[in-house]
């Protein structure tokens, strides 16, 4: 355990917390949880990195791809470019062991043994996952492409490529479902398949692939009858996961008689707000009247709209727009991130 902890230091800069650390066992004894319920702020996102760590040092435990699946395109950038630091970490003289145990499952040569790849609308597809079938590979999509690959139905797809994208997505490989809650019907799909390709559907059949998918519902609200992999005793006296459990976090709620007010009231309640504020509504209607009333006087020029009828293009250049860039982290390059909201407000 120390090894691992010395190389996800490594990988990541931080050192693991207990529940990391739990799931790397889970992983090199071949019990990867279906279900992983770990609360924001805790590092989800590091399943990568146990999971890298865990082929490169017990490779015949764990699928040779992981398939990382997002339901917003936002998360998929911020996702790929974890990812992609592991790439950069593995250039590190202290990681040669790990690499070169990477590289050893590689059939073809490489420049890196870890592959990256970003299925999401809009986007061209690099190829890296699916040159070796024997190279380790990160996945990351949103769940309308990496529900028609594996479907046979791919976007952007030809009927010949169609199968051979299939079959890298659905064989060797882990597919985690991050926010498995938000997307059930998708989660239903992966289930399914996992079912079939294990026979489980009748229990007189038998297993019917030699490297089946194998799925974790990711999400720290879930919704799995069985008891998913969660925090540790460990977990719980630890001062970094107490300071984060227990953060001040203030909600204040408003009665509204009536929904048709909320076009009104939101903007007269976002202007008595200091710094960035962001504003959630459940209706584009809604949104564009709000960002109207907001777009005027003082405020005119400093308003910006985002709904899910903004072509992909269009959104991906927000990016670049000053007044998105207020709620990025200020240590980080502008790539899609939204992880720092010095005041938010939401309705619903």
């Amino acid at each position: 355990m120390n090894d691992f902890a010395s190389m996800f230091e490594k990988a990541t800069g931080q050192l693991p917390f207990p529940w990391q650390c739990a799931l790397y066992e889970c992983f090199i004894t071949g019990k990867i949880p279906d279900s992983v319920s770990i609360p924001t702020g805790l590092g989800k996102t590091s399943v990568i990195t146990i999971w890298m760590i865990a082929l490169a040092t017990h490779p015949y435990k764990v699928p040779r791809r992981l398939v990382y699946v997002v339901n917003r395109r936002t998360v998929v950038d911020q996702t790929t470019a974890e990812a992609q630091k592991l790439v950069e970490a593995l250039k590190d003289p202290g990681l040669a062991d790990l690499n070169q145990s990477l590289r050893n499952l590689c059939a073809l040569p490489c420049e890196s043994p870890l592959a990256i790849s970003t299925l999401r609308g809009q986007f061209a597809d690099n190829g890296e996952w699916r040159r070796d079938p024997a190279r380790p590979a990160v996945i990351i999509g949103t769940v309308d492409m990496i529900g028609s690959g594996l479907l046979f139905s791919r976007y952007t797809s030809g009927f010949k490529t169609r199968p051979l994208y299939a079959g890298f997505l659905g064989q060797d490989a882990l597919i985690v479902h991050d926010e498995a809650h938000l997307e059930p019907a998708f989660q239903t799909l992966i289930e399914e398949i996992h079912a079939e390709q294990n026979g489980l559907d009748d229990p007189a059949k038998v297993q019917r692939d030699l490297k089946p998918i194998r799925i974790m519902a990711l999400t720290a609200t879930t919704r799995s009858e069985t008891t998913p992999f969660s925090l540790t005793d460990d977990d719980r006296t630890n001062r970094t996961v107490i300071k984060r459990l227990k953060a001040v976090k203030r909600l204040s709620l408003i009665a509204v008689d009536d929904e048709k007010h909320l076009k009104d009231l939101i903007p007269e309640k976002a202007k008595t707000l200091d710094g960035s504020i962001l504003v959630f509504v459940r209706s584009v209607d809604n949104a564009l009247k709000i960002a109207t009333a907001l777009d005027k006087g003082e405020h005119k020029g400093q308003v910006i709209k985002l709904t899910g009828t903004m072509r992909g293009k269009e959104r991906d250049e927000l990016v670049n727009d000053m007044r998105f860039q207020r709620f990025l982290d200020p240590e980080s390059p502008p790539d899609g991130r939204i992880s720092r909201f010095p005041r938010l407000y939401f309705c619903w």
